[in-house]
């Protein structure tokens, strides 16, 4: 046995096999559904550890392969787990053109570059998209250029692409990290305030993770700043750094304040209401975080 296997070259994503969906509990999950169709990513964010993982070059399934798997699928809603479905624009619509025939519903991952792409923003909602999760990451554009993100992420185009992609009828689920080098204390008001002024129907917050081997964690290891490896706790509710311009304590009682803000029934009303896709999915979704919030707060801390 080797403590470590390792191929050479990327795996070949055609003929890529089906996972036995058929062996989970289906009631375990509210969509069971999901399904893969392509792997890397070109960015280099220094956060991230996809590119490590899966290459800095896209990989993608045969489009005719990924459609014969939606076919054999139960009905239902499907989630596809690619890190940024809407990558590479010219695939993408090749894509989401083969899916408009099939009539499912679906959800993802992808940037807001989506915006930008008015023929790729009409296919996917006319494909069946319903939600796409996304990562703003910040509001603060120094950090956006921190971690190298700011080409992708544009402060200033924020609220027009967000109402660009909902207005098209897809939900916006944002996706926000804390912690970073510029941010203070006012960072968790402020989030929540833009995620309530932009209508998101949905957002999950993180504590930022220096996950081994990103330029994060080589940097915070630098200047000591790592406060230990107990890898369990490495899971975005857990502080295990040292933050810039607040305390371990100040960052951790902030995430949980943001999470209580936003959703706290004023912020629910005012959020999502609305001519919306999946309307009932996004009130279940609020009203679900906001009863298990206690025991969310417990495992955090």
């Amino acid at each position: 046995m080797k403590k470590r296997y390792q191929r050479d070259t990327p795996h070949n994503l055609v003929g890529l096999r089906k996972p036995r969906l058929d062996l989970a509990k289906k009631e375990a999950y509210s969509t069971p559904n999901v399904m893969e169709t392509a792997r890397g990513c070109p960015h280099r964010c220094a956060y991230c550890a996809v590119s490590l993982f899966w290459g800095y070059r896209y990989r993608f399934r045969p489009v005719q392969e990924v459609i014969d798997e939606i076919r054999s699928m139960p009905p239902g809603a499907i989630v596809f787990i690619d890190d940024n479905i809407i990558g590479l624009p010219s695939r993408a619509k090749e894509l989401f053109k083969a899916m408009i025939p099939l009539k499912r519903k679906w959800y993802s991952q992808a940037d807001l570059k989506l915006a930008r792409y008015p023929e790729l923003l009409e296919l996917c909602a006319k494909s069946g998209c319903q939600w796409l999760f996304m990562g703003i990451e910040s509001i603060n554009r120094k950090n956006l250029e921190d971690v190298g993100k700011s080409r992708v992420n544009k402060v200033e185009e924020y609220q027009e692409s967000i109402r660009t992609i909902q207005d098209a009828g897809i939900n916006v689920f944002g996706s926000f990290i804390f912690g970073l080098d510029h941010d203070d204390k006012t960072v968790f008001d402020n989030t929540v305030q833009f995620c309530m002024d932009n209508r998101l129907p949905a957002a999950n917050f993180y504590i930022l993770v220096p996950l081994p081997f990103t330029r994060v964690f080589e940097k915070m290891e630098e200047e000591g700043r790592i406060l230990h490896r107990d890898w369990s706790r490495y899971d975005g509710n857990h502080v295990v750094f040292r933050p810039m311009l607040m305390t371990p304590n100040e960052l951790l009682e902030g995430y949980l304040y943001a999470y209580r803000s936003l959703y706290s029934i004023r912020s629910i009303v005012k959020r999502t209401p609305g001519p919306r896709r999946d309307i009932s999915r996004a009130l279940a979704l609020n009203v679900g975080r906001r009863l298990n919030y206690r025991y969310f707060e417990e495992g955090c801390r």
